[in-house]
């Protein structure tokens, strides 16, 4: 299976897999870290953007820079759920620790969050605090980190 616009990638280490969002092919896929047994996981998805593992939960999280991230268990067994954000869900990330997702959005050039089942949605930093137009987040040690 070629890859041909990879956008988002994630490394899993409990099962050591590699995971990646291709948006021309509106899909997701996985492989083994040394690249062998590729495998299609959701296939149809518009243009996935970003992704984000939930190990804790085996359940990976994509964007799909619209307006919804999808998130399904990490072996493509179900149907993804949707969350419906208020704008375009661009970069994001899952706190484990804090059983929270985050992502970046364009409009209100914010970052929202909101639990794992996209339930409590709030504003976390916008422009009002003094936030450009962030373009990618990590959570660390319980510290949002932004790059804009």
């Amino acid at each position: 299976s070629v890859v041909t616009v990879p956008v988002g990638v994630a490394i899993e280490t409990k099962y050591q897999k590699l995971y990646w969002t291709d948006e021309s092919q509106d899909r997701i896929c996985r492989a083994n870290f040394d690249g062998s047994e590729v495998e299609e996981l959701y296939v149809g998805t518009s243009q996935p953007q970003d992704i984000s593992i939930d190990i804790p939960n085996d359940r990976l999280y994509w964007s799909d820079g619209y307006s919804t991230i999808l998130y399904a268990p990490l072996d493509g067994s179900e149907t993804p759920t949707v969350i419906v954000t208020d704008a375009p869900a661009v970069r994001l990330f899952v706190d484990k620790m804090e059983e929270k997702i985050y992502w970046t959005e364009r409009r209100d050039r914010a970052i929202m969050r909101a639990n794992l089942d996209g339930s409590d949605q709030e504003y976390f930093k916008s422009s009002t605090d003094g936030l450009a137009s962030p373009t990618c987040i990590t959570v660390m040690l319980n510290e949002t980190l932004t790059t804009t």
